[in-house]
């Protein structure tokens, strides 16, 4: 099936193609939207994943571009084989942590059908270390994060004072102990900053097999590891996703892959 101007088509695809399949949903879009943000957009609302692969003519321009399509982790493997390496094959790592916008340590749940009672919910939640990481009383309106506020208090100017970040929430229950549920779901989410990383990998392992003698590709998990990260921790480990690879056959130096997914495994 051709996308726009013969120019993208589309090449595997699991989803179904029959219009009066109930499953399929219904898309609107933004008239100021361009053709590349609904294509993304029609991907997400059917949780698929996408991968676009250019074919180029024998004299090196555009044929045409392949929309392939994945049922959600269809694309890439969990390549246990590959870890890479701070000095040796990766040449930087920086993170950032945001609490700006989503960042709380305190919150009230309230059932959306208002069927369920918050105020009698008692709930205690302790960490791996045994220290208790998220409290409700029965009959106060609040659940706490006491150790994220300990770490990350709203104001240090009088330590009398409430030192909590408080956001409200809201979801469907069905029953008390879901209210607390999704309180300790959303701690967990939020009541640290959101960290995003950069690895920047060099040059050569772009393109050069690993592991088990096999290239990255696409959607591919792998392990990024730096010993010199924060050594007080003893290091930095991380689990990666491959999003992106930019390869240059003029240019090697300008070879690049992007991460994504990161998931902090110590």
């Amino acid at each position: 099936a051709k996308i726009t101007d013969n120019v993208v088509e589309i090449g595997n695809n699991p989803f179904s193609t029959i219009d009066e399949d109930t499953s399929n949903p219904i898309l609107s879009f933004d008239s100021t939207e361009t053709k590349l943000a609904r294509i993304i957009s029609i991907c997400n609302s059917f949780k698929a994943e996408f991968q676009f692969k250019t074919n180029l003519k024998d004299d090196g321009t555009l044929q045409n571009i392949t929309l392939d399509l994945y049922q959600t982790g269809g694309v890439g493997q969990l390549r246990k084989d590959v870890t890479l390496y701070y000095g040796k094959n990766i040449d930087g790592i920086t993170s950032t942590g945001d609490r700006t916008s989503t960042f709380f340590n305190s919150t009230t749940v309230t059932d959306s059908n208002n069927k369920y009672n918050w105020l009698s919910i008692e709930g205690k939640y302790y960490n791996s270390d045994g220290q208790l990481e998220f409290y409700k009383d029965a009959g106060s309106n609040t659940a706490y994060a006491p150790l994220s506020r300990d770490m990350f208090p709203s104001q240090i100017l009088s330590p009398s004072s409430d030192q909590y970040t408080n956001k409200n929430i809201q979801t469907s229950a069905s029953s008390n102990d879901d209210l607390w549920d999704y309180a300790v779901s959303q701690f967990k989410l939020y009541a640290y900053p959101q960290m995003t990383y950069e690895v920047v990998v060099s040059v050569n392992a772009v393109t050069s097999a690993l592991g088990n003698d096999k290239k990255l590709n696409i959607g591919d998990t792998i392990i990024v590891q730096d010993s010199t990260f924060d050594k007080s921790d003893g290091g930095l480990i991380l689990s990666a996703r491959v999003s992106e690879q930019e390869i240059s056959f003029t240019n090697p130096l300008n070879n690049k892959i992007t991460f994504t997914n990161f998931v902090k495994l110590k």
